[in-house]
């Protein structure tokens, strides 16, 4: 895993990242290393177009839940689909209060 430090500084920068023009970001030299991480970031730092995959983790909505960061996740439909079917299999308390916070119509 990464150091819970790191993860914390990781967090604050992401904020940024989801704020400033995400097109000029995905050619920085320091948004490719973070992404290489973890699969987590790469979700992170491209939300809106992050295909899902295998290595996608429901949980990790539960990373970071700054709002301006949940908002942006809110807005790719399989995302919603996904944790939708996942309440409906295991209802988790958390995740609940963020589909019908963010993800509800």
């Amino acid at each position: 895993g990464i150091n819970e430090r790191v993860r914390g500084l990781l967090k604050n920068l992401i904020e940024i990242f989801v704020v400033i023009n995400k097109d000029q970001l995905q050619q920085n030299d320091i948004l490719k290393e973070i992404k290489r991480l973890h699969p987590y970031y790469d979700f992170i730092l491209d939300v809106e177009d992050y295909q899902l995959s295998e290595e996608f983790d429901i949980n990790w909505l539960l990373e970071n839940q700054s709002e301006i960061v949940l908002k942006k996740i809110a807005i790719n439909k399989d995302i919603k689909r996904i944790l939708k079917e996942e309440l409906n299999k295991s209802y988790h308390k958390e995740l609940g209060h963020i589909f019908i916070k963010y993800f509800s119509d």
